[in-house]
């Protein structure tokens, strides 16, 4: 019984998200009422506040939901290719460099953002480094991992030792998150694919400066 109300709220709580995104990338925020989203997801308008406090607390968590997302998905990857790396070279497998780890990372996300380009208005219009700070790096779903944590993860593996890992976080995201929203949209001043030689040398170029000598 207890299983069939998590998934029952689950689904109400999913649904509500994908009402607002809907409403959101459509209509706009700020003409967007709680009952606009509630009527769209199939709910009681009165069901809205079980689990939200109210619009400004729903596009918070639908920014972490989408963002932390991404990330996780890269990260999925990643890990997937290196395990298939580790089971076809054996004994020479070397596991991949963080600067090429983030690179990677990096161009998942944004590759996905390419293919949503919705998505890709809504969290570059949306999320400020104080937002990513507070929504995706402090996620409040136990299913939702910290991407700062991933991120340290990737550091940890390798033999280098870095400083100050939160500004170089910082810097990346900043750095991916504007150039790459540009090339995205407007092609500007390149596209997204001749764009990725550039970002992946000044990731390099980050983690570089960041690493104890």
């Amino acid at each position: 019984m207890g299983t069939k109300n998590q998934d029952k709220k689950k689904q109400k709580f999913d649904s509500l998200l994908k009402s607002a995104f809907r409403q959101f990338t459509e209509k706009g925020f700020s003409k967007t009422t709680i009952a606009d989203i509630a009527k769209d997801a199939g709910v009681a308008k009165g069901t809205f506040y079980l689990y939200f406090k109210d619009k400004y607390d729903l596009r918070s968590m639908l920014i972490q939901h989408e963002a932390t997302k991404l990330f996780e998905n890269a990260y999925t990857e990643l890990e997937a290719r290196e395990q298939d790396r580790m089971r076809k070279e054996k004994e020479q497998y070397k596991r991949i460099s963080a600067e090429d780890a983030v690179s990677f990372m990096m161009f998942h996300a944004l590759d996905e953002l390419a293919s949503n380009p919705r998505l890709l208005i809504f969290l570059n219009k949306n999320l400020s480094w104080g937002i990513f700070k507070n929504v995706v790096l402090d996620p409040k779903e136990e299913s939702e991992q910290d991407f700062q944590k991933r991120f340290r993860d990737i550091l940890l593996e390798t033999e280098a030792e870095y400083k100050n890992p939160d500004i170089a976080l910082f810097m990346i995201v900043e750095l991916v998150g504007s150039a790459g929203y540009s090339a995205i949209m407007y092609e500007d001043p390149v596209n997204l694919e001749e764009l990725k030689p550039y970002l992946s040398r000044q990731i390099h170029n980050i983690m570089e400066d960041m690493k104890i000598k």
